[in-house]
């Protein structure tokens, strides 16, 4: 079941009892059934990469954007991942980047009404785990064409969850229209 865009997003953790990664992902690939799908991940290191690269086998996505969930009042679009040290038995590449028009991305979430930044620090947790775990699988089959990781902010009376998600779903209409 091929699609066009891959979202993913994780599962509630800790004191997060709702991760608008997730519920942004679900919304957004229901509202754009015909052309993108979604994944639920694990806050789990190896667990969340195998259910990616299966994921990613099953949608064959031409691009994919994995989200997570991070502390602060702003989006982060991230640029790079570091190999985690939980990988370290893994073969690949130490410092990967990802790939996607980044000035573009910018300029619709802050159309969006969302503060964004762009960030060279996945993290030290499964979010990096996840986007190095995306861009290795790139870097082995080429495919997807363009990948990206997205920080958004955890859910508040500033975010609620409705507003990540519209944020998310202008991201995903600007890049349907743009392909």
């Amino acid at each position: 079941m091929a699609v066009r865009l891959l979202l993913t997003g994780f599962e509630s953790f800790k004191t997060f009892k709702v991760n608008p990664s997730w519920e942004a992902a679900k919304s957004v690939s229901q509202a754009f059934a015909d052309d993108v799908g979604a994944a639920l991940l694990p806050v789990d290191y190896l667990f969340a990469n195998k259910l990616l690269y299966e994921a990613l086998d099953r949608y064959q996505p031409q691009d994919c954007i994995c989200m997570g969930l991070a502390k602060g009042d702003f989006f982060r679009l991230e640029t790079v991942a570091r190999k985690p040290k939980q990988f370290a038995n893994l073969p690949g590449e130490q410092l990967l980047k990802g790939n996607w028009p980044w000035d573009q991305a910018e300029q619709v979430l802050k159309n969006a009404d969302v503060p964004v930044k762009r960030s060279t620090d996945t993290g030290k947790f499964v979010c990096e785990s996840t986007y190095w775990s995306l861009l290795d699988y790139r870097s082995k089959n080429n495919t997807p064409q363009n990948c990206m990781f997205l920080h958004v902010p955890a859910v508040s009376e500033e975010f609620p969850v409705n507003r990540t998600t519209d944020a998310v779903k202008a991201l995903v209409r600007d890049w349907l229209n743009n392909k």
